[in-house]
């Protein structure tokens, strides 16, 4: 054991070592290890410790420590095939625990590298004299079938020059099925029995199996240049892939079978002094990891200073390595800077293939051309909470992500954080990959989960954008996220066979009104020659989990989407924006968040159902260069639709704006939208968008057909239209036309109109409002909002909100069936500056009204003479007035409001704010010619006989009229009958103190700041009440029988009065119904 001596004058007896006994070797020893050792308790190795390259070596101890150099090749020089080294690690739960530095969580068992690891394989087919390097691209490990392989074939035709797999090499053959969770798929695994045989002509190679296929493994080309998609063709083929029995350099478990595995950690310490690195290049890793202590095969955990840039002069680098029935990950990545991950194959591993934590740094890692076939939830693994994993599971954004295949997964095939961008505008990403390029996802749970993309905890401003994938044939969703909290693009995609191709959630703010989600160059297709009607008709996916019998649930073992199990295949569900989060890492509610996708509530589930109220006010989504195809409303005795609106997003419709979409032959007329009633899946918490339900969701769902395509048409063939659900049809209009699945209506625009009383929910007042209806003037269609619900999931108390699609161009009357609130607001998300709209809201009772644009005192467009600046005749506003011009009818208890359409109004811009006064609403007949009144010095003479300030009497109508002598108070007696029959009516409004707007103070979204008082105040109130008692006791002061009628009354307000009406606003009685 030279070295471990360093005094000479010290007298050594050198022996080899033997079994037991632990070998350190110095800082300044190189030892050249050409012997397998024998079963070593702990090497240390400070020095060089080098395996032959003329011998067949093996280092087998409990644990090997390194704080110098272990090399087993180089990728320069590696390992000849006359020669092999490997590492085998033995041990129970029980031994020591190795420490190497503070902090560092090691356990026993394990190769720790806080030096250098170095180890590279033979290249694949060279021959016992070749010592060729390998710095360039590893000879592939995966390959895809050329041809289907059918149950009981014995051969597999595979793509690519293969003759260098070797005889006797594990192949595994990935499902192109759904998977089974929790514990199987329909990938198989066999050993090459013959040389394989190449075919240049066909570049095909032929692969001879010891054993028959149990399955049937799909390979085929299910869309091609003829069909007319924006993919010229689309070819799917099952991965095959070499997992071992092919390198001369291996990392192991010694004990067959063992549960417990053996561990390599590549590590640095949080001083900084020690920053471990790795270079594995053609490394078979076999039986690693140690599930109860949640230790990967391969484990880079870098602390505190040795985290991220640390790095740099020391990267790793781990390349066409295969690791095989990993107990708790194959590869685990925590405070990484620099690594790359390229080639590899990982096989039959619990838990996820790839993890790169949170700690590591963003754009450090790259993951390129992986394929992980079958990753299974260990059997261990608890059911009583979702724990999810995936094939490769990034929380950080890779530096390259291209080229990886997850075949096979009980729960995703990718996790991934999504590359962001400062904007989601324009056309074909110059950036986005294609054909090998594209990352795939097959026969798994979930195919792409996208986690949130930006750290904030609410919306932020940027960007996500997936390009460049694949996903076909997952039980559950193609592509899917949760608690999305960014703008999302989505392009150069390409989905089918799955249960859901797209489903997006996301996390909102109802400040956030700027929200969009883009969907350019997708081809979806439903059910292709990749399925039959034996398997994978009925769902796979996570459910509401927790309490006795949800195990199930749990693990995704049975149909729990928000679709159910009579749904078979649906190309795109819409968008939804929730209030709560669900996962946990936008969340609190879990102390212990890893990964960052846990569910925080069982009830939380599936991924795709609505949790929380409302969490946008507006958000809208924008189809391009879609084509879809493969969809039969008979789907093997099941239904599938091309897009579909999701059944649980009851609070509100999103709106959905389509172009240039492509149907091709293969979506059937009647299976391209599904826009009616449906509740969906009966375990969801909802079912108001169902037969007997109720819900804006649906009642006020549209999506704009901008070119005419969504409907069929050829582009520019057909006029833009909106397209609408079928149990709602009063959205329409006469020209709408009603087809399977939906209306569609030509030349109709359609957009959002949002009202809300601002202030009730956070006052927590328990007000409820109620539907609110709106009658349409030009053809008497009406429709009602419910607004949004509440929810008890995690409890989520709605605003008083309600929203509905309206007409452009049109009058609409909207009335609320109770007691209306003290403030409103009106959004029209209507982007053109031509387009008008005049609502008339119906109100109970007398009041008076302030109105605001944004922040921005409108009184001056007031039309009805009651403004301070007013001129002109009083009249209604029309639709060529100003945005906010508006008018209140004090007979008929409306008030008139002009919106306009501007290019701010998609992002919320030209809120209009609305404050309603409480008033002493007096109604005078007099002698007065209408056009000799003069209302400043009657405004004065109440102002002094009340003692208020002038600024809260109003004159809100001046009209000469013939007197009605049923009228209450008015004056029968011959002596007023001249007057009676050229009488002038006036109506005052003596209000509450009006709120005297700060031009600082903004409320939400730019909006006048309402907060002061968000209700009706009962001391204005009564002060309004002492108000009209004083009025009341002057009208009826006795007086001589001589004088006029209301002498006191005339006397005091400079006129002579004939008659009076006098009301107060009581906001707390029941409302009379509207006229």
């Amino acid at each position: 054991r030279r070295g471990l001596q360093e005094q000479a004058d010290f007298d050594v007896q050198y022996r080899l070592p033997a079994d037991g006994d632990d070998v350190v070797l110095g800082a300044s020893d190189h030892v050249v290890l050409d012997v397998e050792t024998p079963a070593l308790n702990w090497l240390t190795v400070a020095g060089l410790l080098e395996a032959s390259r003329e011998h067949r070596t093996l280092v087998t101890a409990r644990s090997v420590m390194v704080w110098g150099r272990l090399e087993m090749g180089t990728p320069e020089q590696p390992m000849p095939a006359n020669a092999s080294a490997g590492v085998s690690l033995y041990g129970e739960p029980d031994d020591h625990t190795v420490l190497m530095v503070e902090g560092l969580f090691l356990k026993n068992k394990v190769l720790a590298v806080l030096g250098s690891l170095v180890a590279a394989g033979a290249p694949l087919g060279s021959t016992d004299a070749d010592e060729g390097g390998m710095n360039g691209t590893a000879a592939a490990l995966s390959a895809k079938l050329t041809a289907t392989a059918a149950a009981g074939a014995r051969t597999l035709a595979v793509r690519g020059n293969l003759s260098h797999w070797p005889v006797g090499g594990r192949v595994a053959l990935g499902p192109t099925e759904y998977p089974q969770p929790p514990a199987t798929t329909e990938a198989e695994t066999f050993t090459l029995a013959a040389p394989s045989e190449y075919d240049a002509a066909l570049d095909e190679t032929l692969l001879h199996l010891d054993g028959a296929v149990q399955h049937r493994h799909f390979a085929g080309r299910v869309l091609g240049p003829s069909d007319g998609a924006h993919f010229s063709h689309l070819d799917l083929a099952a991965t095959v892939a070499l997992v071992g029995g092919f390198s001369n350099v291996v990392i192991r478990t010694l004990e067959e079978g063992a549960a417990y595995g053996a561990g390599v950690t590549v590590a640095g310490s949080a001083d900084g002094e020690w920053v471990g690195s790795a270079h594995l290049r053609g490394v078979e890793v076999w039986r690693g990891g140690k599930f109860d202590e949640q230790l990967p095969s391969l484990h880079f955990n870098f602390l505190g200073a040795s985290a991220g840039a640390a790095q740099a002069a020391r990267p790793s680098a781990v390349v066409a390595c295969a690791f095989g029935e990993s107990q708790a990950g194959a590869i685990t990545a925590d405070g990484v800077g620099a690594l790359r991950v390229e080639g590899n194959v990982f096989h039959r591993t619990y838990r996820t293939a790839l993890w790169v934590g949170s700690g590591s740094s963003h754009s450090a890692v790259e993951v390129v051309g992986n394929t992980a076939v079958e990753t299974l939830r260990h059997p261990r693994a608890s059911t009583a909470w979702v724990d999810p994993f995936a094939a490769f599971l990034l929380e950080v954004r890779p530096a390259a992500l291209r080229g990886n295949v997850a075949a096979g997964s009980t729960d995703s095939g990718f996790v991934v954080r999504p590359q962001t961008t400062d904007t989601c505008a324009g056309g074909a990403d110059a950036s986005d990959p294609a054909g090998e390029a594209l990352n795939e996802a097959v026969g798994c749970l979930t195919g792409f989960f996208l986690l949130k993309a930006c750290a904030a905890a609410g919306p932020c401003s940027a960007c996500l954008r997936l390009s460049g994938a694949l996903a076909w044939k997952n039980a559950h969703a193609g592509v899917l996220t949760a608690d999305q909290n960014a703008h999302a693009r989505l392009s150069h995609l390409a989905l089918a066979d799955n249960h859901i191709g797209v489903s997006l959630n996301f996390l909102g703010d109802q400040e956030v009104m700027s929200h969009r989600v883009f969907y350019h160059n997708l081809t979806i297709l439903g059910s292709t020659d990749a399925s039959t009607c034996a398997a994978s008709n009925e769902c796979r996916a996570i459910g509401q989990f927790g309490g006795a019998g949800s195990a199930a649930q749990a693990v995704g073992a049975t149909c729990n989407s928000v679709l159910g199990a009579g749904v078979r295949r649906v190309g795109v569900l819409a968008h939804m924006v929730n209030a709560v989060p669900k996962l946990c890492e936008a969340s609190s509610r879990l102390s212990v968040c890893r990964p960052p996708n846990r569910p925080v509530k069982g009830c939380v589930m599936p991924w795709e159902h609505r949790i929380g109220t409302a969490g946008a006010r507006y958000s809208e989504a924008h189809f391009s260069a879609v084509s879809l195809g493969a969809f039969t409303r008979d789907d093997c005795g099941r239904t599938s639709s091309a897009l579909s609106f999701n059944p649980t997003a009851i609070d509100l419709s999103l709106p959905q704006r389509f172009s240039d979409v492509r149907w091709l032959a293969s979506a059937a007329p009647d299976a391209r939208l599904a826009l009616g009633r449906n509740a969906g899946a009966a375990t969801n918490r909802v079912s108001d968008c169902g037969p007997t339900g109720d819900c804006d969701g649906l009642a006020h769902l549209f999506w704009e057909d901008s070119d005419g395509t969504l409907g069929g048409a050829a582009p520019g063939a057909a006029p833009a239209a909106s397209v609408i659900s079928p149990a709602h049809p009063n959205l329409g209009d006469s020209g709408c036309e009603a087809r399977a699945g939906y209306t569609h209506c030509p030349g109709l625009d359609l957009r959002t109109l949002y009202w809300e009383a601002p202030g009730i929910l956070t006052q927590q007042t328990g007000r409820f409002l109620g539907r609110f209806k709106t009658w349409r003037e030009s053809d008497g269609r009406e429709s009602y909002s419910i607004g949004p619900k509440a929810d008890m999931c995690l409890p989520s108390v709605p605003g008083q909100d309600r929203s509905w699609a309206v007409k452009a161009n049109d009058q609409l009357n909207l009335t609320l069936f109770t007691s209306p609130p003290k403030n409103h607001r009106l959004r029209w998300f209507q982007e053109s500056s031509d387009a008008a709209l005049r609502v008339a809201i119906f109100l109970t009772q007398p009041f008076r009204l302030q109105v605001w644009v944004g922040n921005t005192d409108v009184s001056t467009l007031a039309t009805d003479g009651s403004g301070d600046d007013a001129v002109g005749t009083p009249r209604l506003p029309e639709l060529t007035d100003p945005h906010g011009a508006h008018a209140f009818d004090p007979h008929k208890r409306r008030f008139y409001l002009t919106l306009r359409g501007g290019d701010d109004r998609l992002r919320g811009g030209g809120v209009v704010t609305l404050r309603l006064l409480m008033v002493v609403q007096l109604s005078l007949t007099t002698t007065v010619p209408a056009d000799e009144f003069d209302g400043a010095s009657l405004v004065a003479n109440v102002a002094t006989l009340l003692q208020i300030p002038q600024t809260r009497i109003r004159v809100v109508q001046v009209q000469g009229v013939q007197a009605d002598a049923g009228r209450r108070r008015l004056q029968d007696g011959a002596t007023n009958a001249t007057a009676a029959a050229n009488a002038t009516t006036i109506v005052l409004h003596i209000s509450e103190p009006p709120l005297a707007a700060d031009a600082d103070a903004q409320g939400e979204s730019g909006s006048v700041d309402v907060s002061d008082e968000v209700d009706f105040d009962a001391g204005e109130l009564a002060e309004l009440q002492t108000l009209s008692a004083v009025i009341t006791d002057l009208a009826e002061a006795p007086s001589s029988p001589d004088a006029q009628p209301f002498e006191a009354l005339s006397t005091a307000l400079g006129l002579e009065v004939l008659g009076f009406e006098l009301e107060t606003t009581d906001p707390y009685s029941s409302p009379p119904p509207p006229p």
